[in-house]
This record gives C-alpha cells, sequence and structure tokens, in this order.
C-alpha cells in the first residue's frame, strides 16, 4: 500500500508576502514508512526524490499571484503516493490608504466640553485590506505632539470626542499578506465651538439667554415669536446646530447662504441635550452664514440655540 499524506504552505495561510516560505509535510505509510519525497511548484519540473523531511524551506516562483505546490511521497519498498498539493496566494505589492476625512456626524450628541468627530478611511489593494492604524496629533499652539494611535482593526471609521483645537490624522493600511501602506495624512483640522452668546452670531430683536441643564457651556438662547432669525457667519467647511430636544420645543427653518437647506423639529418626549440637529459640510472652507428661523410651531414655538461646531 502507497503512502499518504498532506502538504501546507506557511501553516496553511491564505497569502504571504514572501516567496521564501517553509512547507509543512505530513506523511505515513503502514508499512514500510516513507522514505523519501518529490516537491515542485506548478508549471516546473520535479525537483527529484529527496529524504522525508516534516518541513521544507522553498522558494515560490515570481510574481504575484496564487501558487500551488505540489509534492509525492514514496516508502522504502518504492510505492508512490497519489500527489497531493496546497495553494497559497503570493503578493508583494503595497496597499494604497486614502488621507483620512473629518466631519461632524448628524444626530450625535455633544459632550459637556467635548465634540463628537467622525474620522474616516479607506486603502485599496488587489487581494483586500486586512487591518488599519489611525493615528492623531495634537497642535498646542506652538509645536504638534507626538502620534498616538486612536484605532486599530479592521473598521474604517471612528467617532473621537475631542476639545476644540487643531488636529491632524494619518492611517496606515496592512494587507491580508502583511504588506502596509505608506501613511496617508488628512489636512490639518480645526474643531471650534460657537457659544450661543458669541458675536459671531446676530440676533433679532426679543431673544433671552437662560441657563439651561445640561447645554454646551450651561446656557442657551430662545425665541417663541415666528420669524425670529439667529445668523452665524463664518469660515469653515463644516457646520453644525446644536440645541436641546424636548416636549416644549418647536420647529426652526435653517438658511445656509440665503437658501433655505431643512426645516428642523426640536421636539423629543423626554428632553435631551446638546444634540446635533443640523450639519451642512463642503469640499474646502469658505465664507457661509447660517441662518436659524423660528416657525411658531403651535403649542410649542420655542426654539433654542445651545451653540453651532465649526470644522476649518
Amino acid at each position: 500500500m502507497p503512502p499518504t499524506g498532506s502538504i501546507q504552505i506557511a501553516g496553511g495561510a491564505d497569502y504571504t508576502n514572501n516567496a521564501q516560505v517553509t512547507i509543512q509535510i505530513n506523511a505515513t505509510d503502514r508499512g514500510w514508512g516513507v522514505s523519501s519525497m518529490a516537491i515542485w511548484n506548478a508549471g516546473e519540473r520535479s525537483s527529484g526524490w529527496q529524504s522525508y523531511s516534516e518541513s521544507v524551506s522553498w522558494t515560490l516562483p515570481a510574481g504575484d499571484g496564487p501558487k500551488t505546490v505540489y509534492a509525492s511521497f514514496r516508502d522504502a519498498a518504492g510505492n508512490t503516493s497519489e500527489i497531493v498539493s496546497d495553494t497559497i496566494v503570493l503578493d508583494t505589492t503595497r496597499p494604497v490608504a486614502k488621507a483620512p476625512t473629518v466631519s461632524l456626524p448628524a444626530g450625535s450628541t455633544l459632550g459637556t466640553s467635548k465634540i463628537p468627530v467622525r474620522v474616516a478611511w479607506s486603502a485599496t489593494d488587489a487581494n483586500g485590506i486586512g487591518s488599519y492604524l489611525v493615528q492623531m496629533s495634537t497642535y498646542d499652539g506652538s509645536a504638534w505632539s507626538a502620534w498616538s494611535t486612536i484605532y486599530r482593526g479592521g473598521a474604517t471609521s471612528t467617532t473621537k470626542h475631542l476639545a476644540p483645537g487643531t488636529y491632524r490624522f494619518r492611517v496606515q493600511a496592512t494587507d491580508r499578506a502583511g504588506n502596509e501602506s505608506a501613511f496617508a495624512s488628512s489636512p490639518i483640522t480645526t474643531v471650534a465651538a460657537v457659544q450661543e452668546n458669541s458675536s459671531a452670531i446676530s440676533y433679532s430683536s426679543g431673544w433671552k439667554r437662560t441657563a439651561r441643564t445640561g447645554a454646551y457651556g450651561g446656557y442657551v438662547k430662545y425665541h417663541t415669536q415666528a420669524g425670529a432669525t439667529a445668523t452665524l457667519r463664518f469660515r469653515g467647511r463644516s457646520v453644525s446646530l446644536v440645541t436641546p430636544k424636548a416636549a416644549s420645543l418647536g420647529k426652526a427653518e435653517i438658511r445656509v447662504d440665503g437658501v433655505r437647506a431643512a426645516i428642523v423639529d426640536l421636539y423629543a418626549s423626554s428632553t435631551q441635550a446638546r444634540k446635533v440637529v443640523y450639519t451642512k459640510a463642503w469640499s474646502s472652507s469658505g465664507s457661509h452664514t447660517v441662518t436659524v428661523k423660528v416657525l411658531g410651531t403651535s403649542g410649542r414655538p420655542r426654539v433654542d440655540i445651545d451653540a453651532f461646531v465649526i470644522l476649518r
């Protein structure tokens, strides 16, 4: 009876980034014992019989792509096994990472002093991405901090709660074969909060400032009269309106650069503080206006303004 056996390239891995691999060999023979083996790459001739070993160093053919290795075994009586094989993908090409993007997620909730910022990234590779390393650096007004890791894994976005300030982000991708991309860095991003009492906001007459539990900074401005407006003038590439939501609050019209953009309803059956109720983004920073107009909703005409958040 001939021997039986199997082989595994690189421990049975699906991918490798190195043509130099180890082949693990497992062959048995009930009678005479396995004495020799022959191993060869697909498309090549056998290297000839050699003494049996449980592992052997092997060189895969050059060039990225699937590589199949064959093997046969022979016992001391000269009986030869069936040919067995294993396949692995050789991938020596580095993935290409795309610079992270930074945005203000609509529907999120601000912290009492920090702002939720969504960082997203991607990369391309012929055989797929295995994981990402995402890092952040902070500018303190005179120097950048060392890069710190904020995410490591297979997802393509994360949300960080950041204090107002200036940041940059970078990502490195690792493909399924273990090849690492170069780092791709985002543009410098400034996260700014504009409080309800900022001089950057122009209010029509009648708005009142009051303390409100849970507000960003502790205060809001509110109005109950239809037609009352609050206009923010700013420079940036993204803006968000932050308000509370409650059963007593009504609807407001949002105009961006003079054009009606949305109607937001601040109603909620239970009170929610510091909610991002509207977000607008542009491809690059520029000068813009956002106007909030009270619509005087029947039974709940009040509209509160807590803050605006800007990305530059």
